[in-house]
């Protein structure tokens, strides 16, 4: 492995067929971009480039997210206002980090570019990326991405402008048998929604509707292994005395120990916070005194 620092590039991937004629009937035009101009550029920086396209069986979303954190520069292609870019562009900007924001002339001409931005030191590229210009413009962005690099290295710009304090903080991964039954389950769930979108008439056959039942019975029951390993665990460490635990489709119901007092309900809320901490699903956990009325920190 390199030991250059990385720099991962988000951009526009696709030309939209509504642009084709403007990028010369190109439907690679911003891949060629990046072979031939931020590639190069971001090499003769220094740095070791992160290409935007995924290879292989990946979560593709995933791995864009963990190279926004840990990536130590995101050079960012605003050409097009592409909204994935701008989404993308955001978390970086939330994780304050840095990020070296390049557009082509055609969008800096054509386009409102967000005041946001224009707030920030940006370089325009000549978008015909022709022989005879990309000597100068791999040279201009190479400059432009050193120059962020040393200036906001610490930091991202917007930050500085308009005096943003409060840092988005990165979630602790799960371990890995925890991630990949989370990933198992958002799965699952995607497929039943689709289902439940589709006529009522099943097109599953009856052997795959059962296969598709009980692995949603396996994967509740490790689920639910899982939801009362980490209650014991929470109940041990602070000396609380669990009563129940019921998994209830996404609702997690648990009853503990201790009285409907103010102290008792401040237990409650601590244990809710804990769980959905640790649980890293879109889940309702409702944590309620053993004689008390049902209570959520949540609500």
């Amino acid at each position: 492995m390199s030991d250059k620092p990385k720099c991962f590039i988000i951009m526009p991937i696709t030309t939209p067929v509504e642009n084709f004629e403007t990028y010369q009937n190109d439907e690679d035009h911003f891949i060629h971009v990046m072979e031939c101009l931020f590639i190069p550029a971001i090499e003769q920086a220094g740095f070791e480039p992160l290409s935007p396209i995924a290879e292989g069986s990946v979560n593709i979303h995933a791995g864009i997210i963990q190279k926004l954190e840990t990536s130590d520069l995101v050079l960012c292609d605003m050409s097009l206002l592409n909204p994935n870019v701008m989404f993308e562009y955001g978390i970086r900007t939330a994780l304050n980090k840095a990020v070296c924001v390049v557009v082509d002339d055609i969008t800096d001409k054509t386009e409102n570019i967000p005041f946001d931005v224009r707030t920030i030191n940006y370089k325009t590229y000549n978008s015909s990326i022709a022989a005879y210009v990309i000597k100068k413009e791999i040279e201009k962005i190479k400059t432009h991405i050193e120059d962020t690099f040393k200036t906001l290295k610490d930091g991202n710009s917007l930050w500085r402008y308009f005096g943003i304090r409060n840092q988005a903080v990165p979630v602790e991964p799960l371990n890995g048998v925890e991630g990949k039954i989370n990933y198992i389950m958002s799965q699952m769930d995607i497929l039943h929604n689709k289902l439940d979108d589709q006529p009522k008439k099943s097109t599953l056959s009856e052997n795959e509707e059962l296969v598709l039942l009980n692995a949603r019975n396996l994967l509740n029951k490790h689920q639910m292994e899982r939801f009362e390993d980490i209650a014991e665990q929470y109940c041990k460490i602070n000396n609380i005395k669990l009563i129940n635990i019921v998994l209830a489709g996404s609702i997690l119901l648990i009853s503990i120990d201790v009285d409907y007092d103010a102290e008792g309900i401040k237990k409650c809320g601590e244990f809710e916070t804990f769980f959905n901490q640790r649980i890293g699903r879109n889940m309702k956990v409702y944590v309620k005194p053993a004689n008390g009325k049902m209570l959520s920190s949540q609500n």
